[in-house]
């Protein structure tokens, strides 16, 4: 590797010239229902021993979409910065093919199965609910973006707890769910036939 800067410093170059560059727009554009997007280095491997200086460095970033953007044109961002490093600091850093890469989910909020499943936890939990956005992903991002369904993402728990240690959920929230799932069924049902 030919840097500019030294090549124990190029991936650490390489993380803050993204989080400056493409980090910081994505949180000045943030999606009005789920947030800004994210662009995050979740996992960095590299080295041989303590004291040898590495002849490469792998980092794995989890690049969160917003609805309307899709994993092309992320991907395309991600490449642009990185040949802008080559230029200007002389890193040689390659774009891998993503492990994952799901279009965000857009479910229109007066999309019949939003509405159903509005009225379905208002009914169940007995106060007001409304839909709101997230920002992790779920399999709707695979039903919507492949099969184009209409979805939404509904569930007991928190994502607090997922893909954690130890994963819980309570056994109330399981019971709620269960109620709320036949209720949406049923309101589902009632909207696609015009009642």
């Amino acid at each position: 590797m030919n840097c500019a800067i030294p090549r124990s410093a190029a991936a650490a170059t390489v993380i803050a010239t993204l989080e400056a560059t493409l980090g910081a727009a994505l949180r000045e554009r943030p999606d009005p229902v789920s947030g800004p997007a994210y662009l995050t280095p979740t996992m960095i491997d590299g080295g041989l021993a303590p004291n040898i200086v590495p002849d490469r460095c792998e980092i794995l970033f989890d690049r969160r979409l917003s609805p309307k953007e899709t994993p092309e044109t992320a991907l395309a961002d991600l490449a642009r910065v990185l040949r802008e490093l080559h230029a200007s600091h002389g890193i040689d850093a390659e774009l891998e093919k993503p492990i994952v890469a799901l279009a965000g989910l857009d479910t229109a909020p007066e999309s019949p199965v939003v509405v159903a499943a509005e009225h379905a936890v208002t009914a169940v939990l007995g106060r007001d609910i409304r839909a709101g956005g997230v920002t992790y992903s779920t399999d709707a991002c695979y039903l919507a973006g492949t099969g184009g369904l209409p979805c939404v993402v509904l569930g007991p728990g928190s994502i607090d707890q997922a893909h954690a240690a130890v994963e819980w959920v309570e056994l109330d929230e399981v019971v709620a769910s269960a109620d709320i799932y036949l209720q949406l069924a049923l309101e589902f049902d009632r909207l696609s036939r015009g009642d």
